[in-house]
């Protein structure tokens, strides 16, 4: 099975469901692509920022003094997360195989 099905005339993609976990537990941005939802009513401006800053269109004060805010959110955030050290692998790897042998079953 490919790792991803894509239809090029609607621009879907289909993740395999075990890529979609890896990116997930690598904490990946990259797997917020793997999800749909039609109620995405604004998106991060980061990556316009980051554009911004390279051709010289934003003050690079102004992009430092984001950075640090954004890293001292992180921070405040970091301290009062309720989340393990490291994912549950092994209760992943359980979800999955059971998934894929329900598919089989279908």
């Amino acid at each position: 099975m490919p790792e991803v099905i894509e239809c090029y005339d609607t621009q879907e993609h289909y993740w395999e469901l075990q890529r979609f976990l890896v990116l997930a537990l690598k904490s990946n941005p990259n797997v917020l692509e793997g999800l749909y939802t039609p109620l995405i009513e604004k998106t991060s401006s980061i990556g316009d920022e980051l554009v911004a800053v390279r051709r010289g269109e934003m003050p690079w004060e102004e992009s430092e003094a984001r950075r640090l805010r954004l890293h001292k959110e992180f921070d405040e955030a970091l301290k009062e997360t309720s989340l393990p050290e490291w994912p549950d692998y092994e209760r992943v790897n359980d979800f999955l195989v059971r998934a894929r042998r329900a598919a089989v079953e279908i």
